[in-house]
C-alpha cells in the first residue's frame, strides 16, 4: 500500500526503465528488490516487480544482481520464480 500510494511512484528517472521510488538505493547501495532477494522473500519480489522495479540493477560492493544474490544465499524457490515462474517474463543477460 505504501508503494502504491507514493506520489513519486510514477516519476521517471534518467532513463525510462528507472522509476524513482522502487529503484532508489539505500545508503549501503541496495535496492528494495535486492534486499527482498537477499532475504528470500518471493512475495515481496513479486510486489516490487509489479511496481516496475528494475531487476537488472546491480547492487552492493560486489555489484550482484538479484539473481546473483539469490543464488549466493541458496534461495531455491526465489531462483525458480525469477527464472521460470514469474508472470513478468524477466530477461536476463547471458
Amino acid at each position: 500500500q505504501i508503494l502504491m500510494s507514493d506520489p513519486k511512484r510514477n516519476i521517471f528517472g534518467k532513463s525510462e526503465r528507472d522509476r524513482y521510488f522502487v529503484n532508489q538505493k539505500n545508503p549501503e547501495g541496495l535496492t528494495y528488490i535486492y534486499m527482498a532477494c537477499l532475504n528470500g522473500h518471493v512475495n515481496y519480489v513479486d510486489l516490487l516487480l509489479d511496481c516496475d522495479a528494475n531487476h537488472l540493477i546491480k547492487c552492493g560492493k560486489d555489484q550482484f544482481s538479484i539473481l546473483d544474490v539469490s543464488v549466493k544465499w541458496n534461495h531455491t524457490k526465489l531462483i525458480s520464480y525469477l527464472l521460470f515462474e514469474s508472470k513478468f517474463k524477466l530477461d536476463w543477460p547471458k
